[in-house]
């Protein structure tokens, strides 16, 4: 039988406070890497993660940026299959904007962006692409969008005519006019043969289903919502009575919004 004392097995605060330190500054190091688009290659790892292999690091790099490759697919679908899969756009989207936050929006905007800047240097490929991938951005961004307050024009049969209405465009609409072709790949809508005429859309969030939408819009109302980009006043109640089933179909496609102050 040893003679020999037992080792301590007691650990200080000051121990623990150091080993917190230490996997704090592994974790941020890990992060930082796993969305620095050099590990996408097996690169030397810095001190704080001296130890682990680059190679699964690398593979580690690659999952997280096809997680997010992924994620810009899905928010937008058409502008990705119009761009090509020829895998370059992704490796210099990333080289240029590192990953900022988790959500699939987030990146969808990145991403956008980014095309932005790479079409004032040089053209799309493909014409359609601008209006496509404007309108899938502005769809993306309404569905994390608060949903819009309930119809005012719903109780319109009991407020006195000379009620003033007021309207402007609802937060987060978006207008553009687009090509027929760019409309029925954005709609999923058959083309009509011969069909050249511009549609006027407003990309909006139904009130009645609460997802968002385009709604083509004739020309006289395009240039109404437009020019509504704050309230105005539209009139009394008495004089818009032949408008009021028109304004309210605006206001249940979440295109327009309304309130009625009482002017008696």
């Amino acid at each position: 039988m040893s003679d020999a004392p037992p080792m301590s097995s007691h650990v200080t605060g000051e121990d623990l406070a150091e080993l917190r330190e230490r996997l704090l500054n592994m974790q941020d190091a890990l992060v930082r890497l796993l969305t620095d688009p050099r590990y996408l290659e097996p690169t030397p790892v810095p001190r704080e993660l001296a130890g682990i292999d680059p190679s699964r690091l690398c593979m580690l790099a690659q999952f997280v940026h096809s997680k997010r490759v992924s994620k810009i697919r899905q928010t937008l679908p058409i502008t990705c299959s119009l761009i090509g899969n020829d895998g370059s756009w992704d490796r210099q989207f990333a080289q240029h904007h590192p990953s900022l936050d988790a959500r699939n929006i987030a990146n969808a905007l990145q991403f956008y962006r980014f095309l932005l800047r790479a079409w004032r240097d040089a053209p799309p490929r493909h014409p359609l692409l601008p209006d496509i991938a404007y309108c899938e951005i502005s769809l993306a961004a309404l569905t994390v969008r608060r949903a819009a307050a309930p119809p005012c024009l719903a109780v319109r049969a009991a407020a006195h005519s000379t009620d003033q209405v007021w309207g402007r465009r609802s937060p987060g609409v978006r207008l553009r006019v687009l090509t027929s072709e760019a409309h029925a790949l954005l709609t999923g809508q058959p083309l009509a043969p011969m069909a050249d005429e511009p549609i006027n859309v407003a990309v909006a969030r139904s009130r009645l289903s609460g997802r968002p939408a385009l709604f083509a819009l004739r020309k006289p109302v395009f240039d109404l919502v437009s020019a509504l980009s704050h309230w105005q006043a539209l009139g009394s109640i008495g004089t818009l009575t032949g408008s009021l089933d028109a304004l309210a179909g605006l206001e249940d496609a979440g295109v327009l919004e309304f309130r009625v102050t009482d002017n008696s």
